[in-house]
């Protein structure tokens, strides 16, 4: 396996896993089209702060990690908008390879904290607590719909 930095070139690849992942369970997500993923996944790309990586089986891309960094009054963090593995190759530690690959080239540019969101009560929040990650109670995920 190599894992490495996001490259421009991984876009499509990256599209095509993201789909894979979260149309499955426990996500079942009904994005509207490839392009709309595209779209969502260059948005986050976009972001001058950027940070991506991904795991890949020869030239298959078959995993990612895609966030970007932001000042925080107890340093620099990472907040990882999206993190997942194809569903065909879970379970063979890849993801847990990735995290590890991202916390190492995270900390070589002095990160002190990475962030995310997940469901509760999935295999998601139990590999990230198994990884270190923590809830913290007292805060509240809002949304309004318009």
């Amino acid at each position: 396996m190599d894992y490495r930095q996001y490259d421009e070139d991984d876009l499509e690849a990256v599209v095509d896993v993201f789909l894979e992942a979260f149309s499955a369970e426990p996500w079942n997500e009904k994005w509207p089209s490839r392009e709309h993923v595209r779209t969502y996944l260059s948005e986050t790309i976009a972001i001058p702060t950027f940070r991506g990586h991904v795991v890949c089986d020869g030239n298959e891309v078959i995993g990612a990690s895609l966030g970007h960094l932001r000042s925080w009054w107890e340093g620099t963090e990472c907040f990882i908008v999206e993190f997942f593995v194809s569903p065909t190759r879970q379970g063979e530690g890849l993801g847990s390879a990735l995290l590890d690959h991202v916390k190492r080239e995270l900390t070589a540019e002095d990160v002190s904290t990475i962030t995310l969101l997940t469901k509760r009560a999935t295999p998601a929040e139990r590999f990230y607590q198994r990884h270190g990650f923590e809830s913290d109670e007292t805060l509240v995920f809002m949304a309004c719909r318009l």
